[in-house]
């Protein structure tokens, strides 16, 4: 699906998640049923493929979590919220461009959280917390060489341009954290300032070692 997005498109989002967060999600794992119903009935072939990957994804992802016996860490369920509120903003008005640019971001996340439960399933032991989230070491350079000194934030990449909705406890180099697997908006924070913004991938199959961040 084509990606679109806009300083505008990252607002409203932002707009939209605040306006949710609030709500207490007693099912964080549970699809957004009628919202996904409405998306699949739509006469836009693109869309109403994307919102039947999603369902199927999601009942994956739900099913994997079942079967370890343990809920998602925090940091996952509240991607899966963000997930849920985006598709019903989408199927609030789904016959337009925003309404596909939700869909669209919601459809690869899934895609990149259920491929990387898929992988980590093969493992001897599996946990919720070894399906939740993915040990990220970043390290920033200049010139081809590592410099220190900078804190990193992340945002889901449909919030980027705003500020870091997580940010990592420890400068680099390396800064060290975790996070649920899905595409980001990495930010490199220097003296209290964003001065670089990096799309990144967290937990795409066979990703090995640092993940680097070019600074000016």
């Amino acid at each position: 699906m084509q990606r679109v997005r806009s300083s505008c498109f990252a607002i409203a989002i932002s707009l939209l998640l605040a306006a949710g967060a609030a709500a207490q999600d007693v099912m964080p794992l549970a699809q957004p049923t009628d919202a996904l119903l409405q998306l699949k009935e739509v006469d836009w072939p693109e869309l109403a493929k994307a919102a039947e990957v999603i369902s199927v994804e999601w009942d994956f992802i739900a099913e994997s979590f079942d079967k370890v016996g343990g809920p998602p860490t925090d940091q996952f369920q509240l991607a899966m919220k963000h997930n849920k509120l985006l598709l019903q903003k989408a199927a609030a008005e789904p016959n337009n461009q925003y309404s596909l640019e939700l869909v669209d971001y919601v459809e690869e996340d899934l895609i990149l959280k259920a491929s990387f439960i898929r992988e980590k399933s093969a493992g001897a032991v599996v946990t919720a917390a070894t399906y939740s989230e993915v040990a990220v070491d970043v390290r920033t350079m200049k010139n081809g060489s590592e410099i220190d000194g900078y804190f990193i934030g992340f945002s889901p990449r449909y919030m980027a341009g705003g500020n870091p909705l997580v940010t990592f406890n420890n400068p680099t180099n390396p800064s060290k954290g975790s996070l649920a697997p899905g595409r980001y908006e990495m930010m490199a924070i220097q003296n209290g300032k964003v001065v670089q913004r990096q799309e990144v991938s967290v937990g795409i199959l066979g990703q090995q070692g640092p993940i680097i961040c070019l600074v000016p």
